[in-house]
């Protein structure tokens, strides 16, 4: 989620990332560097999760289970500039798409579940 290189306040940058396992997507991910204070950068975040394209399906016993997920994530962290770590944060996410399930004992075929995640994660370091 953070950028390679040094950037000054009011810089932006863009990455990709790809979350293979549970819930696989692939992240479209802009970050901006708005404050530097007191040895505390604060970074905006702003996210765009696509379905990860011919991703393997999870297997639990004989269900084999498959997410198709799209939505979004926002938030705001505050990283301690000496070490390098989130010192707090705050991201809200939202997610909707399906689940498809085969395997089901006593089911033929697919069976198809519709999924919505609304969320907020917030988290303070000491």
């Amino acid at each position: 989620m953070l950028p390679d290189e040094p950037v000054a306040v009011g810089d932006s940058w863009s990455q990709e990332m790809t979350l293979t396992t549970m819930l696989p997507a692939v992240f479209e991910i802009t970050g901006t560097l708005t404050d530097r204070t007191d040895g505390v950068s604060t970074v905006e975040l702003e996210c765009t999760i696509k379905p990860l394209p011919d991703a393997p399906p999870m297997k639990i016993g004989p269900l084999s289970m498959t997410y198709k997920l799209e939505g979004t994530q926002k938030g705001t962290l505050k990283i301690n500039e000496a070490t390098g770590w989130f010192a707090e944060g705050e991201m809200t996410q939202e997610m909707e798409g399906e689940m498809i399930m085969s395997g089901i004992p006593g089911q033929d075929g697919e069976q198809s579940m519709p999924i919505l995640f609304e969320s907020v994660i917030t988290f303070e370091s000491d």
